[in-house]
């Protein structure tokens, strides 16, 4: 299996929502777990150096203050969701209004503040046999 290392550079996610939204569609995250165990709400979680891939197979797009299902509706700056008026490239993570899935935004457009790409699916890539207690329950 060949080795994920590049990253996206800033730049990528300086555009408009909808066309980053198109663009991550295909695009690979990558999460390396270290060596440490550590608590994730009741799940104990050991982390021994495996490498999860994820394919990125769905994407929503936010528009930003405007939007009415965006979580920066009116540019409303909270704590939770003060990650969404960073930079774009920055991610903002939060539980689904019924807590059973954390939620993953990518900012977007440094011209809309608040703008921003929700991951809804990946598809497994490598470390499917690993990520059932990582992915969308914790």
């Amino acid at each position: 299996m060949e080795e994920h290392t590049d990253r996206l550079p800033r730049e990528f996610f300086r555009k408009d929502c909808l066309t980053l939204s198109k663009e991550l569609l295909g695009q690979l995250i990558v999460r390396f777990l270290g060596t440490n165990r550590h608590f994730v709400e009741r799940l104990i979680i050991i982390d021994d150096g495996t490498t999860l891939v994820g394919r990125i197979v769905e994407v929503e797009a936010y528009l930003g203050g405007e939007d009415k299902a965006a979580h920066s509706y009116q540019n409303r700056v909270t704590e939770k969701n003060r990650s969404m008026f960073l930079d774009a490239g920055y991610s903002y993570v939060y539980k689904s209004f019924r807590g059973h899935a954390n939620c993953f935004n990518i900012t977007s457009d440094e011209l809309v503040a608040s703008a921003s790409s929700v991951i809804e699916s990946l598809t497994c890539v490598k470390g499917g046999d690993t990520s059932g207690g990582l992915g969308a329950g914790s």
